[in-house]
């Protein structure tokens, strides 16, 4: 679905109107874009091919910045807020800029134009400024949901004694998760620092502070994704010693219950057996026997309890 965007300086426009045609200076917003959406594209920008824009849907793409002539292309992923298929956590999303159109591309419909819509100081002739806002809104959104993971990561470290086969999944979400964010961070602040050169698109002073910021912002969320992945490594290390504590005890209990079963078997066994036993035509000789037996049990249980299972 295809959207146009108009917001003019020169006509004081307070936000972003949605037009019915395609203008000069306009934003073009595709979301649920298919590969039919490309003709559209490729009218309105001429000096780039189906192969240069051919990429923007595919979903292990990584994100990176590219010169065609007078029209630049920006590949860039934003995380999810739910997981995806495939152990997908993010999502691709392309900003087209041509000499005179402004165009966003995603497969899916994202909350990305909403948090764009608010800069009130940002009109759709302003492509850098556009480009930049964007990626600022992407790197908070990478940034919200790292902490975010870094909150649930310490409230696994709280319950370390009562871990379960269910917190041992979450942990190793949110490591994949974390995983996908680092390799997508460290491209990203190559597309700022490629951008913040001028030799792509012409920015103002004041945006490159913005883009500045917004690298500093990235080292620090790389930084963090680093310090939990290894956090988590250690973790899940923890995780492993006490599941094999656990099963430890667990064996260590079924062999005492299996040897407490074997003792009175044994000694019933033997007063079975046909050839002439010690006063085995005692009157008492059956009760005996049982006492025997409650006897050796008890003495084992006390064992198992002291130094098996204790």
């Amino acid at each position: 679905m295809i959207s146009i965007y108009k917001k003019s300086q020169g006509n004081n426009d307070a936000k972003f109107n949605q037009i019915a045609e395609t203008l000069p200076n306009s934003w073009l917003d595709i979301t649920n874009a298919d590969s039919n959406d490309f003709r559209e594209v490729l009218k309105l920008c001429p000096n780039l091919v189906l192969e240069d824009i051919d990429d923007v849907l595919d979903e292990s793409e990584i994100p990176r910045i590219e010169k065609h002539d007078d029209t630049i292309v920006v590949i860039l992923r934003v995380p999810e807020r739910l997981v995806g298929d495939k152990n997908i956590f993010t999502k691709t999303f392309t900003i087209i800029i041509s000499p005179q159109y402004f165009i966003s591309i995603s497969p899916i419909d994202t909350e990305l134009k909403k948090s764009v819509f608010k800069s009130n100081q940002i009109y759709t002739s302003q492509r850098a400024k556009l480009l930049i806002s964007f990626l600022s809104v992407i790197s908070e959104d990478y940034i919200f949901n790292i902490r975010d993971y870094t909150k649930k990561f310490r409230q696994q470290k709280l319950s370390l004694e009562s871990v379960s086969a269910k917190d041992v999944g979450k942990l190793i979400e949110v490591e994949e998760v974390l995983t996908e964010y680092k390799s997508i961070l460290i491209p990203l602040k190559s597309i700022c620092e490629k951008i913040n050169s001028g030799s792509y698109i012409q920015i103002h002073e004041e945006d490159m502070d913005l883009l500045d910021d917004m690298k500093n912002n990235i080292d620090q969320a790389t930084v963090s994704c680093g310090s939990i992945l290894e956090g988590i490594k250690s973790l899940r290390d923890s995780y492993q010693i006490v599941f094999t504590n656990a099963l430890t005890k667990k064996i260590n209990l079924l062999t005492a219950l299996t040897l407490i079963i074997t003792i009175p078997n044994v000694i019933t066994s033997f007063y079975g057996m046909n050839v002439p036993l010690p006063m085995q035509y005692h009157p008492y000789m059956s009760l005996i026997i049982l006492g025997i037996s409650l006897l050796a049990i008890s003495i084992f249980i006390i064992f198992v309890i002291r130094r098996i299972i204790g």
